[in-house]
């Protein structure tokens, strides 16, 4: 009896377990079932607010698109009468936007091209007096400031001398040999190494690209400039070179280093385009002439850039008195150095004859700059000093000369006003390193004599077609 009690009381216990576990079972299903229903419920109340979400976003972007639309209508709007009214105000005021002279399609054959250019060169004459275009063609004022100096001058030296130095680098980052030492932190040294290697090619890269650009550019607009160089100057008109100057040449030259470079290349291009009825003997006359004046007008970086002008133009009439085969180069088929225009027979200055003038204008430019030196306004005096300092190269390339120009620069040092006698011995100094190189005036003639000539002279002094 006992023993089917303990064995009642084992059952009992067991079933009850069992009972419980699968209590515990259905219990953990029906919260898993409970917590999935909740879930999926989240899921549905989720989607739904997405919905609304995208909902107001489309309503609202549509709104703001709608605002939009309307702003930039009324934007038009407003830009369209104000460019109405802009456009009736320089009507009224018969002005003309010079960039809206230059609206020229790249697709435009050369010849349409100077067609426009002919027709937008009547319209410039608004910008000047009218007086000013019975002496300058409009064509040439287009010409002349519609363009800078990146158009007319591609500079490949320049640009072959940057990617020798980059090629350079690069050698030497190749042949790099490590220290016997060994370096702190070898792999920081090679990956810094690596990266001035790319960026040495990269370069290189797009120096060679921007130099083709740089190429199509200058053809571009030499094509243009060729078109149009035939209505620059005409004949029976003897007081061009002084407007072209007046208007062109000395307002631009005094701006920037760049519209300095930019004058002095535009004057040598329109030589060498062969323009016709350009008196390059008289330009240089006439320039060189009148240095004391504008030299006293100018402020103290005007001066600057003006003795840039000055030393580059310079350099181009020493560059063809160097031999009298370079001279022929620069004066055969072209008519710059044309003793008449009128007569028609082709005569031109002789190279004797050139040498003879040009020692004529440096005694000018010598006479003008001293003037300058022995003033008593401080303004003179100091715009004098950093022209001297920006020609160095150029003047005085003759003993005589450098030793008048060297006696007032020597004066100036005793100056009172620090300024101006710090300039004067910095120039004195500048002196003393050329004062060797220097030439008699008989090698500057080129052993010619300087009495024997005359028809240069008349040709600079009287009109071009006279």
């Amino acid at each position: 009896k006992a023993a089917d009690k303990a064995a009642d009381k084992a059952a009992d216990k067991a079933a009850d377990e069992e009972a419980s576990k699968s209590g515990d079972k259905e219990g953990e299903t029906g919260a898993n079932k409970s917590v999935q229903k909740a879930e999926e419920k989240a899921e549905e109340k989720a989607e739904k607010n997405d919905e609304a979400g995208e909902k107001a976003g489309e309503q609202a972007g549509e709104q703001a698109e709608g605002k939009a639309e309307g702003t930039a209508g009324t934007d038009d709007a407003a830009g369209k009468e104000s460019t109405e009214m802009d456009a009736a105000e320089k009507e009224k005021e018969g002005r003309v936007d010079p960039k809206d002279l230059l609206a020229i399609s790249e697709s435009d054959s050369i010849a349409e091209i100077a067609e426009k250019r002919v027709s937008q060169a009547q319209q410039i004459t608004s910008i000047l007096p009218a007086d000013c275009w019975k002496t300058m063609s409009p064509t040439l004022y287009s010409a002349f400031w519609s363009h800078s100096l990146y158009d007319i001058y591609v500079p490949r030296e320049r640009y072959s001398a940057e990617v020798r130095r980059l090629r350079r680098q690069v050698e030497e980052i190749d042949r790099w040999v490590p220290p016997i030492g060994g370096e702190p932190d070898p792999k920081a040294s090679s990956l810094k190494r690596r990266k001035d290697r790319e960026r040495c090619l990269l370069s290189i890269e797009k120096l060679k690209a921007e130099l083709t650009q740089h190429e199509e550019r200058h053809r571009a607009v030499m094509a243009k400039l060729r078109a149009s160089c035939k209505t620059w100057f005409a004949e029976g008109s003897p007081f061009e070179i002084y407007s072209f100057l007046q208007h062109c040449i000395f307002p631009r030259c005094t701006f920037t280093p760049a519209d300095a470079v930019y004058c002095a290349k535009f004057v040598e291009l329109t030589h060498t385009l062969a323009t016709p009825y350009f008196s390059t003997l008289q330009y240089h006359d006439k320039l060189l002439r009148d240095i004391h004046v504008h030299v006293f007008s100018c402020t103290e970086q005007q001066a600057a850039n003006l003795g840039r002008f000055i030393s580059l133009t310079l350099g181009v009439l020493l560059r063809w008195r160097s031999s009298e085969a370079a001279y022929a180069e620069a004066t055969t088929n072209l008519p710059g150095f044309t003793l008449n225009f009128s007569k028609n027979d082709g005569k031109k200055v002789t190279y004797p004859d050139f040498l003879r003038v040009l020692f004529k204008w440096y005694a000018k430019i010598m006479r003008a700059l001293t003037d300058c030196l022995n003033s008593k306004e401080y303004i003179e005096v100091r715009n004098g000093l950093h022209v001297l300092t920006r020609t160095i190269d150029v003047f005085p390339v003759m003993r005589k000369l450098c030793e008048h120009v060297e006696t007032k620069a020597g004066a100036l040092r005793e100056e009172p006003r620090k300024d101006l006698q710090v300039l004067a011995m910095q120039y004195y100094a500048q002196l003393q390193k050329i004062k060797p190189t220097t030439m008699t005036q008989d090698d500057f003639l080129m052993g010619f004599p300087m009495n024997a000539g005359g028809k240069a002279d008349k040709a600079a002094d009287k009109p071009a077609d006279k």
